[in-house]
């Protein structure tokens, strides 16, 4: 693609399977040099929005991993206490407990034999730990990033409302309303969340509290003063606890509904006990006046789902955003440049553009080696190519762009030597042969073409000025590949062994033929058990 994203340039070949010759196309993109500003604006929105959602899911997943089972030992022992009882005889034994301090004899031995003082305190302290740490995720990291999801998804609509000129690439005002829909919904599942967090803590300290002091009693041992102080909204608490253990009757049957309610949040399925809301003015409100939901700017409130189900929901919608994006631009798009390759076993092709100028360069497998490297000029109206034979006596490994100036070759003769070589693009320019004649229709549509390429100059690549060269010892590599860091990488031929070069780097012993290439390479290898 070039820099102003007027044409593109692709290295089209023949279907797998089918024989045929590949061609150099050049296509006309006017549409996206046209909306270049907005395609920038929406890469760098897709790179905010897509990171943010990834980290929404870590952190949920470093929720589960702060959620414990254990915290649901108390749900097991209270649902073995209820199956061997007649209904309802777990709430009516405690809450004969906390008003007249009389257990029945069912009770007493469960609080002696299942419920012991050492294990009140275990789980006590468990349920604290996992606890805050859930609280601390929620409230620090969970609820910072979905303001910031809400405040981008916000931005993106108003981009979308701006003009036509989003919609056309495919961004509807529509798609974006449910996506922001969506991340309002996850938020608000995150701060119901951190209220159903904040109740559980002070319900559990409240319940371990006073079953622990009422433990010691029934063990007559002495209970100090701090311990036997009940406030009234200690009572309320373990009042509005107890009420959880009473049956409830569904199409199931009776179910015992008890303590844990933050692990439901954290599995992809309804809430088995949803936040009661029946108290909240707001949730009043909105039930008295139905119209107020459908306003855009309330927040949305679904007390069935979970925080992963809406986790999902919303990652779902961001993807449709920008899924629409992939819309047929065929219409939009004019072939201008169609030239056929010759038909030689093809080992590899790499294209580069710098700015407005694509140079590309295609190999073979054969010896000796040769190469075709091609420059597209696409500043002109009308894009031209020309094209250049390089012959090797040497056969041709891998070729890969070193920088915007620089095409790096392996080469490896007869022997098995192989040999770096650093070409500098700028001396291909006086060999190209002038502007090759294309051929082209007005629409992006299928052509069959002939090959003309007899009027492509040949040249031997040791001939071309600014040729640096190194030989690689005991290197047996089949695949190179470089990057803009200048470090190179070798691919041993068993696909085990990488060799990683530092092209900058210093050796510690001087070596003339390196002095006289020009360039050094110094590096290290690893095998496939190092890698992995």
């Amino acid at each position: 693609m070039a820099q102003d994203m007027r044409t593109l340039s692709v290295v089209v070949g023949p279907r797998e399977g089918e024989g045929g010759e590949g061609h150099i196309v050049v296509v006309k993109c006017p549409l996206l040099a046209t909306c270049q500003a907005e395609l920038s604006v929406l890469a760098g929105k897709y790179c905010l929005v897509h990171g943010l959602l990834q980290y929404t899911g870590e952190t949920i997943k470093q929720i589960r991993e702060a959620w414990e089972t254990i915290l649901l030992e108390m749900d097991t022992k209270l649902a073995s206490y209820a199956e061997n009882n007649p209904p309802g005889t777990v709430a009516a034994d405690f809450l004969e407990l906390l008003m007249f301090g009389v257990t029945s004899p069912q009770l007493e031995h469960f609080l002696h034999k299942e419920m012991t003082e050492k294990g009140l305190k275990k789980l006590g302290h468990s349920i604290e730990l996992s606890y805050s740490n859930i609280q601390r995720l929620v409230l620090k990291y969970l609820g910072a990033v979905s303001q910031s999801l809400n405040f981008h998804l916000g931005e993106l609509l108003g981009l979308a409302k701006a003009g036509h000129r989003f919609s056309v690439l495919g961004v509807t005002e529509g798609v974006v309303e449910k996506a922001l829909y969506r991340a309002q919904a996850f938020w608000s599942k995150g701060v119901e969340l951190q209220q159903v967090i904040d109740e559980s803590m002070k319900n559990f300290k409240a319940f371990f509290r006073w079953v622990y002091v009422e433990i010691l009693r029934l063990s007559d041992e002495t209970v100090s003063g701090d311990l036997s102080k009940v406030s009234q909204q200690d009572i309320t608490f373990i009042a509005e606890f107890l009420q959880r253990f009473q049956p409830v009757e569904g199409e199931g049957g009776v179910s015992h509904v008890y303590l844990e309610k933050v692990g439901q949040y954290l599995s992809e399925e309804e809430l088995v006990q949803p936040p009661d809301n029946s108290a909240n003015p707001w949730h009043k409100l909105l039930e008295s006046c139905p119209e107020l939901a459908e306003v855009p700017f309330i927040i949305p409130v679904n007390s069935k789902t979970s925080l992963v189900t809406e986790h999902s929901l919303l990652s779902q919608s961001v993807t449709k955003i920008f899924s629409s994006m992939g819309v047929d631009l065929t219409n939009q798009s004019q072939l201008v440049t169609c030239l056929p390759l010759p038909s030689f076993p093809t080992q590899s092709s790499r294209q580069l553009t710098n700015q407005l100028v694509t140079h590309g360069v295609t190999s073979t497998s054969s010896t000796p080696g040769k190469l075709l490297c091609w420059q597209t000029d696409c500043s002109l109206a009308t894009p031209t190519t020309s094209m250049l034979w390089l012959d090797s006596d040497k056969r041709v490994v891998d070729t890969s762009f070193y920088t915007k100036e620089l095409l790096t070759l392996l080469l490896e003769d007869t022997t098995g030597v192989q040999t770096l070589i650093q070409l500098p693009l700028s001396s291909l320019t006086p060999y190209f042969s002038s502007p090759l004649p294309s051929h082209h229709s007005s629409p992006l549509t299928p052509i069959s073409t002939s090959p003309h390429m007899s009027s492509i100059p040949t040249t031997q690549l040791a001939e071309l000025s600014g040729l640096r060269s190194r030989t690689m010892d005991s290197l047996s590599a089949r695949q190179l590949a470089v990057s803009e860091k200048k470090v190179s990488v070798f691919l041993f031929r068993n696909k085990k062994r990488l060799r990683i070069y530092d092209m900058e780097g210093e050796e510690e012993e001087e070596d003339e033929t390196l002095e006289s290439s020009g360039f050094s390479a110094s590096g290290g290898e690893f095998n496939s058990s190092q890698l992995c």
